[in-house]
């Protein structure tokens, strides 16, 4: 999570009550999630933050009651169906959220706190899939909070209320990977994959920030001397520069020796991006 002054944008102003519409399909499509241990519509509803009748009727022809073993499809978003319940352009909410899907380059944490909007998840969703394609053995890289279905605050972040942000883990060496979060330093901080994910992440042009420590910074500075330009070096991180100059796309902000925060810009129709 960051502090409050990195919250709010130039649009992200509150918005007077608008009459709810239909949103345009986004570009995420259907998102399934494989059952892991076995359970019922209700128990997956537990671990997206869902209510099981936004599961049932998402998944009409499935009783409420049907036990679900290990490897079954269930689908848990649809564009258009079973929206949560936000007016758009409320501030600070998520309108038509969508869980971050399975796939190459990750590990999902937190279902329940890993939903986003339809613009975030498929740019994150195309990022991690292109590190995983890089590295099919790993390490990859682990989402963990983004914002529950509806959005809202989300303790004890200040930020992490729309839609756009996300806590991400570094990639650590491979002989360090514990497959958990890790406090980086330089004997487990992987220069070449963090630059590789990073790189994809830029690529989207979706980017509005990334919050990580200047020590962090620095290393992949120094591994990236010589092969970009100075002028794309300024343009990508803070570092060397103060840490209170608010300038460069990576930026420090204290406690993410650990993991990374990055918000995503809004989509270009969404007039009223909180």
């Amino acid at each position: 999570g960051v502090g409050s002054g990195l919250v709010t944008s130039a649009r992200g102003k509150a918005v007077a009550a608008m009459e709810p519409f239909e949103p345009a399909k986004g570009p995420m499509g259907t998102v399934r999630y494989t059952v892991q241990t076995g359970g019922t519509l209700q128990d997956i509803g537990r671990i997206f933050g869902m209510p099981v009748e936004a599961l049932m009727e998402l998944n009409p022809d499935v009783p409420e009651d049907r036990f679900f073993g290990p490897g079954t499809s269930i689908v848990v978003y649809e564009p258009g169906v079973a929206l949560a319940p936000v007016t758009y352009g409320t501030r600070d909410r998520l309108f038509a959220g969508v869980p971050m899907p399975d796939g190459p380059g990750r590990r999902v944490r937190r279902r329940r706190l890993s939903w986003g909007t339809s613009h975030a998840v498929f740019h994150l969703d195309a990022a991690l899939s292109a590190f995983g394609e890089a590295y099919p053995e790993g390490p990859v890289v682990i989402v963990s909070d983004m914002s529950r279905r509806e959005g809202g605050r989300l303790p004890p972040h200040h930020a992490h209320r729309s839609g756009r942000d996300i806590d991400l883990s570094y990639v650590p060496k491979p002989e360090q990977d514990n497959g958990g979060f890790l406090m980086m330093n330089s004997w487990a901080f992987d220069r070449e994959r963090n630059w590789k994910f990073i790189q994809a992440l830029l690529a989207t042009d979706q980017v509005e920030l990334i919050l990580m420590d200047r020590s962090l910074q620095k290393l992949l500075h120094q591994h990236l001397q010589g092969k970009l330009s100075d002028a794309e070096l300024r343009r990508v991180f803070q570092y060397p520069r103060s840490s209170a100059e608010e300038v460069g796309i990576i930026r420090h902000w204290d406690g993410h020796r650990d993991h990374m925060h990055i918000r995503l810009r809004c989509a270009p129709d969404q007039p009223h991006c909180p």
